[in-house]
């Protein structure tokens, strides 16, 4: 299994983790909870927690121990078992007698049918149920329990974006070498492009001016001129950096997406440049092949957190 050290591991924004467990309260009364985390992509962190009411308090902590996910749209869904021990009901005697009376008072006035039980019970102030029962010592029990079991499902939840992180990883890394295969592909064919583009030249003059020869100085400026216009060698070398940067991110691991996306915007950028430049059909079909790959790179990065 990969490493989950969020310093270390490349991670996918998507991932699903889930823990379940029994707590034992000191009152002894008995609670099961299930966790349950999962996250889509997204521009930053944003980090969700579905809890039944009354839990609110417990979210600080919980956003605490999920700041390590660093990227990615998160939900945290909480489900507990046995809280309906955690309810009283309590009939309130005194209410009951007082509308009982007021009952026969009625029917001695007017003819009615006697009341049943359930309606009088429904009556606002007979019955009150009282939720939410825990003493102090047992809701530090209960929210350490649950914390304890937030962070369960979060070790699942990050081993799963490592591994799929690391699949990710393996990818990128091969895009990354083949980026650098062209770069160096292209950097072979930049002096034989610019003699070849020198060669068509001269044969355009011979055949647009006959027999007639142009100076040599004459064919040395445009040389020069086309030599400049063509130079390609900061694209290249610029390329070469940050072929070697998307590798160090690639390998140290951490919350780089971000990162990656810039690098592969400056990829597409210097691809672009580079095909624009070239003084060659072939050289600029490595350009095209250069700019499909990158646009694949984008694409993974994008899964990256």
């Amino acid at each position: 299994m990969p490493s989950t050290d969020p310093a270390t591991t490349v991670f996918s924004m998507t991932g699903f983790g889930t823990a379940r467990g029994t707590l034992t309260l000191p009152d002894g009364r008995s609670i099961g909870w299930v966790w349950e985390m999962k996250a889509v992509n997204g521009r930053g962190f944003d980090v969700r927690f579905r809890m039944p009411p009354g839990f609110d308090a417990l979210e600080p902590r919980l956003r605490k121990a999920a700041a390590p996910i660093g990227r990615g749209s998160v939900t945290a869904n909480l489900q507990l078992d046995g809280m309906e021990a955690a309810k009283e009901v309590s009939l309130d005697e005194k209410a009951l007698a007082t509308i009982v009376k007021a009952v026969e008072k009625v029917r001695l006035q007017i003819e009615c049918s006697p009341p049943s039980a359930d309606g009088l019970l429904a009556l606002k102030g007979v019955l009150s149920v009282t939720e939410d029962r825990f003493g102090e010592e047992e809701r530090a029990a209960l929210f350490d329990g649950l914390a304890a079991g937030f962070n369960e499902a979060l070790n699942a939840f990050q081993a799963s974006r490592a591994t799929e992180g690391a699949q990710m990883a393996t990818v990128l890394g091969d895009q990354v070498t083949e980026i650098e295969r062209l770069t160096n592909e292209a950097r072979a064919q930049v002096a034989d492009a610019v003699a070849a583009h020198l060669d068509t030249l001269k044969e355009q003059i011979a055949t647009l001016l006959g027999d007639t020869n142009l100076p040599d100085e004459r064919l040395a400026q445009e040389a020069t001129l086309i030599a400049v216009r063509t130079d390609i060698r900061e694209e290249l070398d610029r390329l070469d950096a940050h072929v070697a940067a998307a590798r160090d991110l690639l390998t140290g691991g951490g919350i780089v997406g971000r990162k990656l996306d810039f690098l592969g915007q400056e990829f597409v950028r210097e691809a672009n440049t580079l095909t624009t430049k070239a003084p060659s059909m072939a050289l600029k079909q490595v350009g095209l092949s250069l700019k499909g790959v990158v646009d694949q790179f984008k694409e993974q990065v994008q899964n990256i957190a």
